[in-house]
């Protein structure tokens, strides 16, 4: 075609100029305008006077279809000579409706070749771009009906074009995406590429295309991941494989190798604190045993290993602190610190109510540990023997002492001092009290002594209570101390203290 003003097929470029077709084609219509109203004047005022050439516009159209195409055919308007109004007016309305139809044309020619059409339809939408540029033959020879039906044939070929685009973007996704998941990097990029060409604006074929360009590389990466982890390199694996996982996230075989080489160093992981775990326990370090079985659990929580071998952690930790329990218990016995020794047999009855050396324990020192206790009551207080219960008790604690064998440094030397108080604790002992022959003595445990200046008793060690009245004076009380070896000071009892009597 030529670059005419009548052939719009071709200077309505949509790749060279985005302005609409009225602003690119204003000669063209000025002159349309001006040819409507010469017809106007030819049909209204001289349908009868006028025998003449065609009209200016219409001369000059037929002499530019010339000019374009020497070979054309002469038109009606060159070989007839002025034309009927009637013809004229349906002419018109032809080359309207051509233009009008052209309008359509070159929008969809524009969405096709923003859609890279020649990718996927190129025989077809060069089918129709040959109807069209017939219909601008046609148009330039001023055969509008003609040219109407060539651009209506191109119009309808480019619509069955974009109805079928659709079809042929599904068609090239899903085996961009069927290449890209078998690693075919030629392929995918070819299919990803006709896809963001049909529909630019398209996440998925935008992002299918961005896989197919990084793919050589993301089957680099995951060909050196699986080369590491066969020669147990799996920290640098996991590298390698994450590296690929930022360039595709969705490739399957990349997701199965990180799920792979992260199950691997899983394994790996808990193998090894198992190792030191066992490691720590053989050496006695609970707290590192401890930690490294807890670490085990949290890599693989299902595993019952690590529950094994925090408990015997448990049980290894309770068996060293039972050890501690009797092995102290047994230092303290030999010691005869027998309250202290069953503390520690208490102590590992509440770790394990069922072990009998604890129970046993605990009873053998109880026992001796309130014999201790008793023992030393009367060893203190050697003058409550005064008393015949405590006498009595005095004798039968002296009794269970002698009955335990092999009595220890502590326990021989209560039963030697007890002997000794049980021994002089009835013995009488010489007393001296003193008075001045006018108080009235009276001494509890022993009777009514009366007056005196001085008297002599034989009494057992014990306290006792002196009492002393005389008329006209204020009674007097005197305690005193008798020990096996007497008094330890003289005992006056004697009124002295005058009472004021009432006038």
């Amino acid at each position: 075609m030529t670059d005419t003003p009548d052939s719009k097929w071709e200077t309505e470029t949509p790749t060279e100029d985005h302005h609409p077709w009225w602003q690119r084609h204003q000669k063209e219509l000025l002159l349309f305008t001006i040819l409507v109203l010469v017809l106007l004047i030819i049909a209204l005022w001289l349908p009868n006077k006028i025998s003449a050439p065609l009209p200016a516009a219409d001369s000059e159209s037929s002499n530019a279809s010339a000019a374009s195409s020497s070979t054309a055919p002469a038109s009606p308007a060159t070989t007839t000579g002025l034309e009927s109004p009637w013809q004229d007016a349906q002419t018109t309305k032809a080359r309207r409706q051509a233009q009008e139809i052209l309008a359509k044309l070159m929008d969809r020619q524009a969405k096709l070749e923003k859609m890279s059409v020649q990718l996927w339809a190129d025989q077809a939408f060069a089918s129709a771009q040959s109807h069209a540029e017939q219909a601008d033959q046609l148009y330039r020879q001023r055969q509008f009906i003609e040219a109407q039906q060539h651009y209506q044939q191109a119009l309808t070929s480019f619509d069955d074009i974009l109805a079928a685009a659709d079809s042929h973007f599904q068609q090239a996704l899903a085996m961009g995406q069927q290449t890209l998941a078998e690693h075919q990097p030629k392929q995918a990029l070819e299919a990803m590429t006709l896809a963001s060409a049909i529909q630019p604006d398209n996440p998925d074929a935008q992002q299918g295309l961005q896989r197919a360009q990084n793919l050589p590389e993301v089957m680099s990466l995951l060909a050196q991941s699986r080369s590491l982890q066969q020669t147990l390199q799996l920290d640098e694996a996991l590298t390698a494989i994450e590296q690929a996982r930022e360039l595709d996230n969705k490739d399957p075989k990349v997701q199965q190798q990180h799920s792979d080489i992260t199950e691997a160093i899983n394994q790996r992981d808990f193998k090894l604190a198992m190792g030191r775990g066992y490691n720590a326990l053989h050496n006695k370090q609970y707290g590192d045993a401890t930690k490294a079985f807890l670490l085990a659990q949290r890599l693989q929580p299902e595993s019952s290993a690590p529950k094994s071998g925090l408990q015997q952690v448990a049980d290894q930790k309770q068996q060293l602190n039972l050890n501690r329990y009797f092995n102290r218990a047994q230092q303290l016995e030999n010691k005869e610190r027998w309250q202290e020794a069953k503390d520690n047999y208490d102590l590992a009855l509440k770790t394990d109510q069922s072990l009998i050396q604890a129970k046993v324990g605990s009873l053998r020192t109880g026992a001796r540990a309130t014999l201790h206790q008793q023992l030393q009551q009367l060893i203190d207080a050697p003058l409550r023997l005064s008393n015949d219960s405590v006498y009595q008790q005095a004798q039968t604690t002296l009794k269970d002492a002698r009955a335990i064998r092999n009595p220890g440094p502590i326990l021989q030397a209560q039963i030697n001092t007890l002997q000794q108080i049980i021994a002089t604790a009835r013995q009488p002992v010489s007393v001296t009290l003193h008075s001045d022959n006018a108080t009235e003595v009276t001494v509890y445990k022993v009777g009514k002594l009366g007056q005196f200046a001085e008297q002599q008793l034989q009494l057992i060690p014990g306290k006792y209570v002196a009492v002393g009245s005389r008329l006209g004076y204020r009674d007097v009380r005197q305690e005193f101390v008798i020990t096996p070896d007497g008094l330890a000071a003289a005992v006056t009892i004697q009124c002295t203290e005058k009472i004021a009597l009432d006038s």
